[in-house]
């Protein structure tokens, strides 16, 4: 990705579904060409390398310990599943609870005269979390466009951080992992064509399960 950077053929490098111990091992990796800089929507010059993390961060997953290291690395933290799901049963256990119909969520909606999507989306822009909302519905699309058009209160923001209970609605089992998390952990990997990712090495089926299951649990998100 740094010869991509260096080619002019990406603009900015991001990474998504790391853990703090993850950005680490990249920000401390030694040769590393390009350090983070706050401001990725610049136009000089000045070389960056990692500007932002996305992953599963709402009001039942606030990520707020690694929202914190983020920001102490000038790396923007980008929310998926930001509204919950889409109750997708490919990765969505149908018996998760729906964030959108959360009590505390629902009362401060009436409170502001908004929609619960919006107290939703408005908690994570206030804590300086960019967003993802996807919808094919144009009134929602218009209507998402208004969460900077109000503000939540310190006490309030406090009632919804409490909302947190570490709750994942994405249940995928990814099947590739970082290629220096298989080397620290001794599992070998070869580089995919694609830059930047990594598989593991065909092996008999009883050690593919073994080092499937190490896998699953390495590749978990966590603060």
């Amino acid at each position: 990705m740094e010869k991509c950077k260096e080619a002019g053929l990406a603009k900015s490098i991001g990474v998504s579904n790391f853990n703090r111990r993850q950005l680490e091992m990249i920000l401390n990796k030694p040769g590393l060409k390009y350090k983070p800089v706050c401001n990725q929507t610049s136009y000089d010059l000045t070389p960056f390398y990692l500007v932002c993390l996305q992953v599963e961060c709402h009001v039942y997953l606030n990520q707020s310990k690694l929202l914190d290291f983020c920001k102490s690395k000038d790396i923007v933290l980008v929310a998926y599943c930001a509204l919950g799901t889409s109750r997708d049963k490919r990765w969505v256990d149908p018996s998760s609870p729906v964030l959108l119909e959360d009590p505390v969520l629902c009362a401060m909606a009436k409170k502001y005269k908004r929609t619960e999507a919006l107290i939703a989306l408005r908690y994570q822009v206030q804590r300086g979390v960019v967003v993802l909302a996807r919808s094919f519905n144009e009134k929602r699309i218009k209507e998402n466009m208004q969460v900077f058009e109000f503000q939540l209160t310190s006490e309030d923001m406090k009632i919804l951080d409490g909302l947190n209970r570490n709750f994942r609605y994405n249940i995928a089992n990814y099947k590739t992992v970082h290629i220096e998390v298989c080397r620290e952990r001794g599992l070998l990997c070869e580089l995919r064509s694609t830059v930047g990712v990594s598989a593991p090495v065909s092996r008999p089926p009883d050690e593919t399960g073994k080092m499937e299951r190490r896998l699953s649990r390495t590749a978990e998100n966590q603060d």
